[in-house]
């Protein structure tokens, strides 16, 4: 379920942490673990946050609209306290370095803070700052790796590289260094072989992995004659989170035979008193040793751990019972997984369970079990290994009063499409979530499924008086209200009998329910065309504006058109009163598309030549074109004045004259020439189909952003490229991978 995990490493506890990629929903922090599940091409649903999305995992720390690479764990004496036990995470993009202050919220590891903070960041006097990765050095220092603006070397016209790699120190001021004493120990100049076992104790709190591993590996080839010592440093109080967590590896790694050690792991998870962090170490290492010798299992105290009241050793025995594969252990679980109120641990208990139960167990459960979050874990399980069918699910929903159950239930069925294929069936039980007042949300999923059938006669008529004609109109919006009625009325678009329905959505006040209007008319095909032709003399404004744009999505070339004169003069004024570039290409299209019998009539050809030469004048090219096409077909000549083309060095020229105020119009203008916003965002505003550009004037150059404006493909971000899609229908969809599943793939 992960899009593109630049990065992951472990802390001091051996907890993993990492970024994962995306170009829409920003990056995330994620704490991936045996088991887990992200979104990233669910088989059934897509969601990329997490929040509240049972099926999948949440993340664990703020989104971030950059580029997330390196992850490094930070433990050394040589930084302030305030920046020890901390990770830090590079962002190429948008030229910075975070840390993150870690805390446990029950079973997962997650950020202290809903925001980023800032550890270390580019300035426009620092652009080869572009953080790649990000590691430890001997010295305690933090080394950033970074790379230039664009992927791969650059070459001047006498092939000199133009852009190359950096690599950054960053050192406090206030450094004891004791870190580079441990660099120059004596002990370097001996082999392994001769240290004693407080040298190799010191080497498991380096800052260099290598020496961690070199020092455990040294202790585990001792074998027995390090077990008393390693036992006793254990129970101490001064060793470090890390020496102790490499220790106990150590000494889990020594004889996976000898009961003795495994019995010095079990005094140790039960003494409360102990590190909760040596305890779980414990745990995990008992399973390790059991999975090491054949003829072992895990220990049957483990068990006792499901229902202990720390969220993280709940989730610990979870894992060492389905990592060692510990089936006779399956009741116990199924016990916790009805009363288990963290959702990690929850996730980790259903999760077992798929592996462990046989598929027709796990449906009898189903049925039978008196938990409501049993039926749910199951329910879960048996839905993302695809292991239920439409029939069985339409059963569920019919029968099941949890509110759960039927979110999920009904959420599956709108997204793979199976399950309620009679459209009456769909209906009465949209009616009757409706009557009940139970959430939009269960009743959109059932729409949604709605939406793949075809619904006509009596349907038809429930689903417009019983449910479209009562929530059309109110005086409050809300959103999920206005979802609703326009899917609704996207699904009666397809009879005839919509026509007036569709024509009163070209002037709602709400806008998702006039954009399905508009988007709908076509549904219709040439009943559809005509119902609007018929009508466009007689209608101004906003309202003739939408049913230009439904017009517009007619394929005008293969069913040729002969507007009335009342109708092109309707075009005309609308066309003239727009400041929409957009909505005048289509306008002017409109009229370029019409049958030659058109400008037969005087009055008509008389129109039409006005607006070519009131159009010819614009600037944008997408229209004086038009203008041109339009003013060829009525016999009068127009011609643009064709600008030349910007360049960077004309545009540097003028920055001085710059006006922020316009700038800002056209970076925001809806439907304008630049509408940056559609795929940009600027603070709080705009979208991430594209890099966010909040702070790109203290991270770019002006010579680089002017770049970016006149050659937008010249350097594209990584994950930011569209893509093509080709269908077996041989259609072709260009764009941005917004969602995908096993089933959907949205752009």
């Amino acid at each position: 379920g992960m899009r593109n995990p630049y990065d992951i490493c472990f802390d001091e506890g051996f907890n993993w942490f990492g970024t994962d990629n995306d170009q829409d929903g920003g990056d995330r922090i994620m704490m991936p673990f045996y088991g887990a599940r992200y979104a990233h091409r669910h088989p059934w649903d897509y969601q990329w946050k997490g929040d509240d999305h049972l099926p999948t995992l949440p993340a664990s720390g703020p989104f971030f609209h950059g580029s997330g690479t390196g992850v490094s764990y930070y433990s050394s004496e040589e930084f302030p306290q305030d920046y020890r036990g901390v990770f830090f995470i590079g962002d190429w993009l948008l030229q910075k370095v975070y840390v993150i202050h870690p805390r446990w919220d029950g079973a997962l590891l997650k950020s202290n803070s809903d925001e980023l903070e800032v550890f270390a960041e580019s300035g426009p006097d620092r652009s080869l700052f572009r953080p790649t990765d990000v590691a430890v050095g001997p010295d305690g220092a933090l080394y950033v790796s970074s790379w230039g603006a664009t992927y791969g070397a650059e070459y001047d016209d006498s092939n000199r590289q133009l852009n190359a790699g950096r690599i950054f120190r960053i050192a406090s001021s206030d450094s004891n260094h004791a870190s580079g004493d441990k660099v120059e120990s004596p002990k370097r100049s001996k082999p392994l072989s001769e240290w004693t076992f407080d040298e190799l104790a010191e080497d498991l709190d380096g800052e260099v992995l290598v020496w961690r591993v070199n020092a455990q590996d040294e202790l585990v080839r001792r074998g027995e004659e390090v077990q008393e010592p390693i036992e006793t440093a254990l129970t101490s109080k001064d060793l470090t989170k890390g020496q102790k967590t490499w220790l106990a590896w150590a000494l889990g790694r020594i004889s996976p035979e000898d009961s003795e050690i495994d019995r010095f792991f079990l005094d140790l998870l039960k003494d409360r008193s102990a590190d909760e962090s040596l305890r779980i170490q414990s745990v995990r290492i008992l399973a390790f040793r059991s999975g090491a010798d054949e003829n072992d299992r895990l220990p049957q105290e483990i068990v006792g751990y499901l229902n202990d009241e720390s969220s993280r050793l709940r989730f610990e025995s979870v894992q060492a019972i389905w990592q060692t594969n510990s089936k006779e252990w399956t009741n116990p679980l199924i016990e916790r997984l009805a009363v288990e109120e963290d959702r990690i641990v929850y996730f980790s208990l259903w999760g077992v369970l798929r592996d462990f139960l046989p598929v027709e167990e796990r449906k009898e459960l189903l049925v039978t079990s008196s938990s409501a979050e049993v039926r749910l874990g199951i329910l879960l399980g048996l839905l993302e290994e695809g292991n239920l069918k439409g029939n069985e699910v339409v059963q569920i929903l019919e029968s099941e009063t949890d509110p759960q159950i039927q979110k999920w239930a009904s959420k599956w069925m709108a997204n793979v499409g199976q399950g309620l294929e009679d459209p009456k069936q769909v209906i009465e039980k949209i009616l009757d979530l409706n009557k009940r007042g139970i959430n939009y949300e269960l009743r959109m999923n059932l729409l949604a499924a709605l939406d793949r059938m075809e619904v006509h006669g009596e349907d038809w008529t429930k689903l417009d008086e019983k449910f479209y004609e009562g929530h059309k109109n109110g005086e409050i919006y809300v959103p999920e209200k206005s979802q609703e009625i326009a899917l609704c009325l996207k699904i009666l678009s397809r009879d005839e009998r919509a026509l007036p329905l569709l024509w009163d959505g070209l002037d709602h006040e709400w806008d998702p329910v006039r954009g399905a209007a508009i988007e709908s008319f076509r549904n219709l095909d040439e009943k559809g065309r005509e119902y609007l032709l018929a009508r466009l003399d007689s209608i101004e404004g906003d309202q003739l504006e939408a049913a230009i744009e439904a017009l517009s999505l007619f394929d005008l070339k293969k069913s040729p058109w002969t507007p009335n004169d009342k109708q092109v003069a309707a075009i005309v004024q609308a066309c003239n009163n727009s400041t929409h570039p957009l909505f005048r290409q289509k306008a002017l299209r409109l009229l370029t598309l019409a049958d030659s019998q058109t400008w037969e009539n005087p009055s008509t050809k008389s129109f039409a030549a006005e607006l070519a030469k009131q159009t010819v004048l614009d600037p944008d090219p997408r229209i004086y074109t038009l203008a041109e096409e339009l003013g060829q077909l009525v016999g009068e000549e127009v011609h643009a004045v064709r600008r030349e083309p910007a360049t960077s060095e004309g545009v540097l020229a003028l920055l001085g004259k710059a006006d922020a105020t316009q700038g800002k119009m056209l970076f925001y203008q809806q439907g304008g020439r630049a509408a940056c916003f559609q795929c940009h965002r600027v603070g709080a505003e705009g979208k991430n189909f594209a890099p966010d550009l909040s702070d790109a004037g203290g991270r770019l150059d002006a010579k680089t952003l002017v770049q970016s404006i006149l050659e937008p493909n010249a350097v594209i971000t990584e994950g930011y490229r569209a893509q093509m899609v080709e269908t077996l229908d041989g259609d072709l969809l260009t764009g941005v991978i917004v969602k995908e599943t096993d089933s959907s793939l949205e752009v």
